[in-house]
């Protein structure tokens, strides 16, 4: 049986230069079926796991069987797969679902690791709100609001967390690592027995959001924000089916309605909030 490398790709926590920037590279008996460096294309592989992860009961054997024929294309023994979809909320399933349907890849692969980049919570919470303010700011008028009421901010509640990874994998497979500025991102990886062709890998500079005064300026609002804000609009454009969405949802977020905003950083006061509720070990 094939051996699985999983990472969790935390919003905010430097997924996308992993992807992009540093696991194309990977050494030694090792297939990275994740985003590609060239035109960031998706692998078979994650294609049909992340088909596999929104699917119904009644699909899911389907797209299993399609996964474990795809494994078998992969002319690797160890096979490392990287996504933030595998932790982010969508209009079919909830990020803790998500868990749980990827602990059902043990009956075609052994998982040997759970990765985990984590990163200071409130710093997470708040940049995920500023990169996703126009679709948020509708139902969550503040930073504080949104790590507060959201089930997609509990991904930073790390006992929480840590509580459901342990029931879905075990604590064997689980290996957490560390996103910081001080930290790199090859090292880090290092970790968990993974080797890079470093020489390869060119630097990027991770945070682009521009600061004016205390806060960072969000993503210019797109058409596609817009229309996801409206409830009524998101139902509908959320139910046509799979091939169509994601073109419709590409073409709409590539077409601006109005520049970024500042989005003002939590208070010291809201920070102390923010860092008691996701200290705790529950959902809260």
């Amino acid at each position: 049986m094939k051996k699985l490398y999983l990472h969790l790709g935390l919003p905010k926590t430097g997924s996308t230069a992993l992807q992009e920037d540093v696991l194309p590279f990977v050494k030694g008996d090792f297939f990275y079926a994740g985003k590609s460096l060239e035109g960031k294309n998706c692998s078979d592989f994650l294609r049909i796991l992340r088909e596999f992860l929104d699917a119904t009961e009644a699909e899911k054997c389907g797209l299993l069987k399609k996964i474990s024929s795809s494994v078998a294309r992969i002319p690797y023994s160890n096979i490392i797969v990287s996504d933030e979809m595998f932790v982010v909320d969508t209009d079919k399933s909830l990020w803790q679902k998500k868990i749980i349907r990827l602990s059902e890849l043990k009956a075609i692969l052994d998982i040997e690791k759970v990765i985990v980049f984590r990163r200071e919570p409130v710093s997470a919470v708040y940049s995920l709100y500023v990169e996703s303010y126009h679709l948020l700011s509708h139902r969550y008028n503040k930073c504080i609001d949104f790590a507060l009421q959201a089930n997609q901010a509990l991904i930073y509640k790390y006992s929480y967390l840590d509580s459901l990874l342990t029931s879905a994998f075990g604590d064997r497979a689980l290996c957490y690592l560390s996103y910081d500025n001080e930290c790199s991102l090859i090292d880090e990886l290092l970790k968990t027995g993974v080797l890079v062709d470093a020489a390869a890998i060119q630097d990027r500079k991770i945070n682009t959001k521009k600061m004016i005064g205390r806060g960072y300026v969000s993503n210019r609002k797109t058409l596609k924000d817009s229309l996801f804000s409206i409830g009524l609009v998101g139902w509908v454009v959320k139910r046509v089916p799979r091939k169509y969405y994601r073109f419709i949802a590409d073409l709409f977020s590539k077409i601006g309605v109005s520049n970024g905003v500042v989005v003002d950083r939590p208070t010291e006061e809201e920070v102390k909030i923010i860092q008691h509720f996701f200290s705790g070990s529950d959902k809260g």
